[in-house]
């Protein structure tokens, strides 16, 4: 079993908060009107981009679950 690093530990627990995050602001997009919807569109893509920076902190690469995600979106 590799060990994980705080940094790398806080790394992925962030990661796992922002994905979750990404995933109920999907399930907004679809049970809201137009203008909501768009705002909550807003948001999942900021949320990507925190993805991907929190992945370039940690010496990462932009996954396949990441692309999967934004290409949900």
């Amino acid at each position: 079993m590799t060990m994980l690093s705080p940094v790398n530990l806080d790394a992925d627990i962030t990661r796992q908060r922002l994905e979750a995050a990404f995933i109920k602001l999907r399930h907004l997009m679809h049970d809201s009107s137009d203008q909501k919807r768009q705002q909550y569109h807003g948001m999942a893509q900021g949320v990507l981009i925190a993805m991907h920076a929190v992945m370039l902190l940690d010496d990462a690469v932009f996954d396949s679950r990441t692309a999967e995600l934004a290409s949900e979106l």
